[in-house]
């Protein structure tokens, strides 16, 4: 792994973790470490910490304990003299920026810092809901996390459009010189919401955890083994007629296996749709 990248995101990592140590200690001396913390309008403790570490924060207290732990995965900055692999490192020094980054985001509601426009924030479960099912059961088939703004107002006129297009939910978050994608959008008079699948979440790069927050909480709330049964069972009662062919692949299924008529991104081989592998005992644990 490059080591101009690595010592940016271990950078980053310490600068985030110092910052949501200093407004955590502010929050506490002013409410003290029995103060809620919570996302509005949610029956998840904080979704990313939640997911990473089986940790409920649930007071300012539990949010000290999490960030502990951030502190103890952050790695030293490396040195221009000293050559080493950063690639551990640097996933340790992301966990830590997400902790962080969390951490800084569920304390803006406790000290009363709602969303202004354009920005949304937090995502609530009844969105959650009726948009993170729309990603598995196909109408929804991804979405993007833009950061930062575009050269230019059209630019980013055109990322988004060209995002509708195809149904993809767009995040976005932070700015570049002061300047973002979400304010780009509003210039030029584009609605933003959940309808149109153009979700800004907040100016704050910090914000951009709401993205993996949306994500996590999704994987823990939606029927994901109901519908992949269901897709499943669409799929393999398909005819074969028309179906396309993926190009410079083949497949693994034995001649003799039903499947084996199926391209494998039709078979449900891959780590999500199949049942027996472990990725998937491991999403249903």
């Amino acid at each position: 792994m490059s080591r101009i990248i690595a010592t940016a995101a271990i950078r980053g990592a310490h600068s985030y973790v110092e910052q949501a140590k200093q407004e955590l200690d502010k929050t506490i001396e002013a409410f003290g470490p029995e103060k809620n913390v919570e996302f509005p309008n949610t029956a998840y403790y904080l979704p990313v910490i939640l997911a990473l570490m089986g940790l409920e924060v649930k007071t300012t207290g539990d949010a000290q304990k999490a960030l502990e732990h951030a502190e103890r995965l952050l790695p030293p900055v490396p040195t221009s003299q000293l050559w080493v692999p950063y690639l551990g490192s640097a996933l340790d020094a992301g966990i830590a920026t997400l902790i962080a980054e969390e951490i800084i985001e569920a304390l803006k509601y406790v000290n009363g810092l709602e969303p202004e426009e354009p920005w949304l924030g937090f995502t609530d479960d009844a969105i959650l809901r009726t948009q993170g099912i729309k990603l598995v059961d196909g109408r929804m088939p991804g979405f993007a996390a833009c950061v930062g703004a575009l050269p230019t107002n059209e630019q980013a006129v055109e990322l988004a459009r060209s995002l509708q297009e195809r149904n993809i939910l767009v995040f976005m978050a932070s700015s570049a010189n002061g300047h973002s994608m979400a304010e780009q959008l509003a210039e030029e008079g584009v609605e933003m919401n959940w309808d149109t699948f153009l979700v800004p979440y907040g100016k704050d790069t910090s914000a951009s955890v709401y993205a993996l927050n949306f994500a996590a909480r999704a994987a823990m709330t939606l029927p994901w083994e109901r519908i992949l049964i269901r897709r499943r069972t669409v799929v393999s009662s398909s005819p074969t007629r028309n179906m396309p062919q993926p190009r410079g692949r083949s497949t693994s299924a034995s001649p003799s296996s039903p499947m084996s008529r199926f391209p494998r991104s039709c078979r449900g081989e891959s780590a999500l749709t199949n049942m027996s592998s472990p990725a998937f005992r491991e999403m249903r644990l």
